[in-house]
């Protein structure tokens, strides 16, 4: 009898053991599924963020922090920190200036008072912008056990479509060149001289090939880092991080992008 009975104590110790294990390790793309869910399900939160620019080879290094809420699931507002972002390189690079607001019409987002550089994941301030992506294109989702920052909560590590986003990425430096180039020559025939229209032949072509060599050899690496609560399932952090590596006049260079969000939820 006692054998018995140390025997049921035994197995359910295990069992509970074997419970646990299985609520922490689980299926991350699961735990990925519902976290972006839950955020893209929110009417109305708020969140904080920044945003880390960096230049290998120029040695620059450049933040900008922001605030934002988002109103009714389609509007979201961003404000970036003035007193602490100044002019600084990222809020060039980003084309951020004052407040930002991305409406969603028709399934598609559009953003005033900046370019469409600000839809796209590598530059957007839009986290569900970040959340689409993911939720399309995330590959090889895994759970980082030895990474959780806190009791109770999850953090998972998802890569997403490199290629994809390669390719997109070179559309994106395509058009703002072509765009910049038009109205660069627009300019030229308004002025009406031989000599500046000549030079700018030539800059045109020069710059056409430097392009051309970026992005033959653009290669863009990304991965998003995701915590989130391991009770309510809900997202607590989300990070995207990203390098660029790319040949002009075939010197090497690099950058990094990464931009980090805190829900409050």
């Amino acid at each position: 009898m006692r054998l018995i009975q140390t025997l049921m104590i035994t197995l359910s110790m295990l069992l509970m053991a074997s419970g646990c294990l299985g609520a922490q390790a689980g299926d991350a793309e699961e735990w990925l599924s519902q976290a972006i869910s839950g955020l893209m399900g929110e009417d109305d939160f708020a969140f904080t963020g920044k945003t880390k620019v960096e230049m290998s080879d120029a040695q620059l290094k450049s933040t900008l922090t922001f605030s934002g809420k988002v109103n009714d699931h389609n509007e979201i507002y961003i404000q970036s920190d003035d007193q602490v972002n100044r002019a600084g390189y990222t809020t060039s690079a980003l084309q951020v200036s004052g407040e930002l607001t991305y409406t969603k019409v028709n399934r598609r987002w559009t953003v005033t008072q900046s370019s469409d550089k600000q839809l796209h994941p590598l530059f957007t301030l839009n986290p569900i912008i970040h959340a689409e992506h993911l939720n399309r294109s995330a590959r090889d989702v895994v759970i980082d056990a030895e990474a959780a920052a806190q009791d109770g909560t999850v953090v998972l590590r998802a890569s997403v479509d490199q290629a994809g986003l390669t390719d997109e990425f070179r559309k994106l430096i395509r058009a703002e060149h072509e765009e910049v180039i038009a109205k660069v020559q627009a300019e030229a025939r308004e002025a009406d001289n031989e000599l500046l229209a000549e030079e700018l032949a030539q800059s045109v072509l020069e710059a056409e090939e430097r392009l051309s060599q970026i992005l033959s050899t653009l290669q863009v690496d990304s991965e998003y880092r995701v915590v989130m609560d391991k009770r309510s399932r809900r997202l607590l952090e989300l990070t995207f991080h990203a390098e660029l590596q790319y040949r002009v006049d075939d010197e090497p260079h690099k950058e990094s992008i990464q931009t980090s969000y805190q829900f409050e939820i």
